[in-house]
């Protein structure tokens, strides 16, 4: 009797246990409006545990529980095949009880032209931003500090570049390389060239890992989203 008495005092003092349910869904990019996506409801998919509407900010795809949770126990955001393998995109996710933010990353080639024209000028671009303006490059003794907004991990290279098919450019040779900036000089034959002119021209890539925009502005454009899907899984504590 005591040993019953003792089991009925265990079963009622132990914690309920958590109700667990599954969330999940694949969503695509519309190829008519860039900026939209949806999910993929047909008689193949379905979607479980989303509210139908999706945002796009930025780099977010924001995507609303319904209802909303008490716990996040897992969630995995993951490309398909066209997407990983042709685009080389990868896809993470920062969780909340009421919503998920998906966002895309792509290792990509941070691009720009630096060339002397009655001054300094300075262009980039990459699929993030498209192609923007940069700080304008300052030029002291026979070294040149080209500054961008995010130049980060390494392998730079610097390229000879004649805009106009008639000069023919010095040779570019780096000095240093940091996170945000770089310096190089000009090699003329003889030494480092000290007096601008407009055999200063070149070309610099960078390969980086940037994230991606997916509502269709600056430079989202760059890669076909559309093409690829998105495939989600989590599991909630309800």
């Amino acid at each position: 009797m005591r040993l019953l008495a003792l089991f009925v005092l265990l079963f009622f003092s132990m914690p309920a246990a958590a109700e667990l349910v599954t969330v999940a869904g694949t969503i695509r990019q519309d190829p008519h409006d860039r900026s939209k996506w949806t999910f993929i409801q047909d008689e193949r998919h379905t979607n479980l545990g989303f509210a139908p509407a999706i945002q796009a900010r930025g780099t977010d795809l924001v995507l609303t529980f319904s209802p909303t949770f008490k716990r996040v126990v897992s969630f995995i955001a993951a490309p398909d095949e066209t997407m990983a393998s042709q685009m080389g995109v990868s896809v993470g996710s920062s969780v909340d009880t009421d919503a998920v933010a998906i966002r895309l990353s792509v290792t990509q080639a941070i691009t720009g032209q630096v060339w002397w024209d009655k001054g300094w000028h300075h262009v980039a671009s990459n699929l993030t931003d498209g192609e923007k303006v940069q700080p304008v490059p300052t030029f002291t003794g026979s070294t040149l500090l080209v500054s961008h907004d995010d130049l980060p991990s390494t392998g730079l290279q610097l390229t000879p570049w004649t805009r106009d098919g008639k000069v023919v450019p010095y040779v570019p040779a780096v000095r240093l390389s940091t996170k945000n900036s770089f310096s190089m000089s000009f090699l003329d034959g003889s030494g480092f060239a000290s007096t601008p002119n407009n055999r200063m021209a070149f070309t610099y890539s960078k390969v980086v890992s940037s994230p991606v925009r997916v509502d269709d502005k600056e430079g989202s454009f760059g890669l076909p989203l559309f093409s690829g899907n998105i495939w989600m899984i989590g599991v909630i504590e309800r």
